[in-house]
């Protein structure tokens, strides 16, 4: 009866052990299991975030890229229509403004309804917006590149641009100097002409610094890259406005002095209708903040024709107060012709993901007329007539200027194209 009993006791024991060990397995499956579906969940959580924020990056650059194309069509209809009129539009007055406005009224998608318009017109552009298959937003701006200085112009093969280039540098420190009096505190024993002498230096052929000695000895810095045969300074031209950055005496406030008003795709002449404010107000010191408020009151009046000519321009900064120095007037290059150098920054976004490309479009054929009407310059005594021989070795394409081209069938000439 003992051993029977012992024998019942044991085999139950043995059983509670194996459920115990049972239940133990199954909570530990079911933990498995949960933390297994937990990793599923998170990766896939993970995988489509990053999935999505892809998608909308994409869109992003999409939306950027079609403001990108508008800001290209806009600047070809607008070339088409200078062809088309050409001198014409030099008479009609304000209605030269209005061609203007074809490449220079920024623009936004989907398009900001002002509060005047009426309720018919205003359902009309919603109905628009919501049939449209853009999902992002985008802008786009459109500025006159060309007439910013053009720092190349330091070693231009026209002395007049030059000269006028360096005094236009010049300028801009002096203008700050004069106007921001920590500045003036910070920099008192800065000497700019030293700063524009070093970027003449990365400019031409010779390796002789203009204030002696040799030009790489200031370039001690970049020794790692000369030694693999990159040459500093590289004497050659500048291909971008940041490699600035890299000139002996080049600091990050001078630099960000300067990038408002100078580019390398320049049209090598200054147009009034078009150049920064900074820009004018730098050509001579007597052009102060009364003068050039009375300045963009004219240029922005709709109503109001823009300059035709040099004398038109400086009689009316005179007239307002200006007291423009001779050489000032005689020696800085201006055209009135069309805008022809334009730098478009077009920017999308879609729920958050940000993308912006930037591009310039440059016309060459504008830009060497505008060189070759300084070397006539140059070229011709004061007060004498210049010759057909005089008027052939001026232009560098055997003529006093290149004839003008129609406008080609494709998009206008993209020089310089960055995505950030």
């Amino acid at each position: 009866m003992k051993t029977q009993l012992k024998q019942q006791w044991e085999s139950s024991r043995i059983l509670r052990s194996q459920k115990g060990l049972a239940l133990m397995l199954a909570i530990f499956c079911v933990v498995l299991i949960t933390h297994i579906v937990m990793e599923i969940s998170y990766e896939t959580n993970i995988e489509y975030l990053v999935n999505a924020k892809s998608v909308q990056r994409v869109k992003a650059y999409y939306a950027a890229k079609s403001a990108v194309e508008l800001s290209l069509l806009r600047i070809k209809i607008y070339n088409q229509v200078q062809q088309q009129y050409g001198e014409n539009l030099k008479s009609m007055g304000s209605m030269s403004k209005m061609v203007e406005m074809i490449w220079s009224m920024p623009f936004i998608w989907p398009p900001i309804i002002p509060g005047e318009v009426n309720a018919v017109d205003k359902d009309n552009i919603e109905k628009k917006v919501k049939e449209s298959t853009m999902d992002g937003t985008y802008q786009s701006t459109i500025i006159d590149e060309g007439t910013k200085i053009d720092i190349n112009d330091l070693d231009s093969p026209s002395k007049t641009i030059r000269e006028i280039t360096k005094k236009l540098l010049l300028k801009i420190f002096e203008s700050k100097n004069e106007t921001d009096e920590n500045w003036r505190k910070r920099y008192q024993s800065f000497e700019p002409e030293v700063l524009i002498d070093n970027m003449i230096d990365w400019l031409d052929s010779n390796r002789e610094a203009i204030r002696g000695g040799a030009e790489g000895q200031f370039y001690g810095d970049l020794k790692d890259l000369q030694e693999l045969n990159v040459q500093y300074p590289p004497n050659r031209h500048f291909r971008s406005v940041d490699e600035l950055r890299l000139v002996w005496g080049m600091t990050d406030e001078f630099y960000q002095l300067l990038l408002p008003n100078i580019t390398v795709y320049g049209s090598k002449a200054i147009n009034p209708n078009s150049a920064p404010v900074d820009l004018i107000k730098a050509l001579d010191k007597s052009i102060d903040e009364k003068v050039i408020a009375e300045f963009q009151k004219r240029r922005g009046d709709p109503q109001l024709p823009p300059f035709t000519s040099a004398q038109e321009f400086w009689n009316f900064l005179e007239v307002h107060g200006a007291n423009i120095e001779k050489d000032v007037s005689e020696n800085t290059p201006l055209t009135f012709a069309k805008t022809s150098n334009f730098r478009i920054k077009g920017l999308g976004e879609f729920k958050g993901a940000v993308r912006q490309i930037e591009a310039v479009v440059f016309d060459v054929d504008s830009s060497i007329n505008a060189v070759a009407e300084n070397y006539k310059k140059d070229a011709k005594p004061e007060g004498a007539e210049g010759d057909q021989r005089t008027d052939q070795r001026s232009s560098p394409t055997g003529g006093s200027q290149r004839p003008a081209q129609s406008p080609s069938k494709g998009p206008p000439r993209i020089v310089y194209w960055t995505e950030n």
